[in-house]
């Protein structure tokens, strides 16, 4: 009897290297805005995390939230975007 394995989507490596990425983004961001960057820099850097932020809601919008560390991430990051305006 040949036992058949469904494939599930590796999403936990998905979201562990986007979470990294954002993270990395938005230290880049901070010491920017702590060096007193100019003006370009910072907002180049703040694209990258506004890009990074939507991709990351686009991706959970769909999303079975039923986890409480996949509800704190979503909430978070629905604060973030309404905090800085980001749609």
């Amino acid at each position: 009897m040949r036992i058949e394995h469904s494939k599930k989507p590796t999403k936990p490596r998905f979201w562990c290297n986007q979470t990294m990425d954002l993270q990395v983004s938005l230290e880049g961001l901070r010491q920017k805005i702590n060096n007193q960057a100019g003006r370009e820099d910072v907002v180049v850097a703040f694209d990258g995390v506004d890009k990074q932020v939507s991709t990351i809601l686009s991706d959970i919008s769909g999303m079975d939230l039923s986890t409480a560390g996949l509800r704190l991430a979503a909430r978070k990051l629905r604060s973030a975007e309404a905090a800085f305006g980001v749609s």
